[in-house]
């Protein structure tokens, strides 16, 4: 007997009704790689021993070619403008064939999911944003609804490393991925510079889009060796209110 499983994700999309191949689910994290996990932890915890000091700092002076240049590719971390360009490529990577298109489909899953993390993360830890009170960093109100106090994690770091993450599973090309990358992380910068998060939370969000999106990329792909016998269909519903994923255990 097969089961079905639905997950709505309220997001603005094309109108559009797709499948992907067969795949096999598969709990494993990603990256396995110990050096992500340990430099990961070790940049983490240098941001936060020095949040003020570095948030501070790096807000001193926004009229560098750096800042100018993070400040224009900062629209690429909001969500209004990513979900129409994925479902945009999407379209035109169907066009070109069914691998490309899946592809876009699965950075796509991947960024919603590590968006889905973002989102409750960031209301249940209730992080207090940098300010210019000098307030420390270390305030935090969980289950607030104000903008104030939901510092961690960085929803524009989340959504560009997300993809980025994305981008760089689907391509295996080190140039295009230093690309991705480094985009992201002048988006990363941008958010400190403009005082909108601590870098401790940059750092973590990075972290765990990364994480979130190679899983899910995996988890789709449904290559890991040893995975289990059943097989499972993905597939994706795009509406233009929501978009409707539903897995099917065969």
């Amino acid at each position: 007997m097969s089961r079905v499983r639905f997950w709505l994700v309220p997001l603005a999309a094309l109108g559009v009704a797709c499948s992907t191949a067969p795949l096999r689910a598969q709990p494993i994290v990603e990256p396995r790689d110990a050096a992500f996990w340990l430099g990961a932890a070790a940049l983490g915890a240098a941001a936060a021993a020095f949040d003020g000091t570095m948030s501070c700092a790096a807000a001193r002076d926004s009229h560098t070619s750096l800042n100018r240049l993070a400040n224009t590719v900062q629209p690429l971390g909001l969500a209004r403008y990513d979900i129409p360009a994925l479902a945009g490529a999407w379209l035109v990577a169907r066009v070109v064939g069914r691998r490309p298109g899946d592809a876009i489909l699965r950075i796509a899953a991947s960024y919603v999911a590590a968006d889905l993390l973002e989102g409750a993360l960031k209301f249940t830890v209730g992080r207090h944003r940098p300010d210019t009170t000098g307030a420390g960093p270390w305030r935090f109100r969980p289950f607030s609804r104000h903008d104030e106090w939901q510092s961690f994690p960085s929803g524009h770091t989340t959504h560009v490393f997300a993809i980025a993450a994305g981008i760089a599973a689907e391509v295996h090309d080190p140039v295009v991925a230093f690309g991705a990358y480094g985009v992201a992380a002048l988006v990363g910068w941008q958010r400190i510079e403009s005082r909108a998060h601590w870098p401790s939370d940059v750092v973590a969000s990075a972290a765990l889009a990364i994480a979130v999106s190679s899983t899910a990329n995996r988890w789709l792909r449904g290559r890991s060796p040893g995975a289990a016998t059943g097989s499972s269909r993905l597939r994706v519903l795009l509406t233009p209110v929501a978009i409707v994923f539903s897995v099917s255990d065969q």
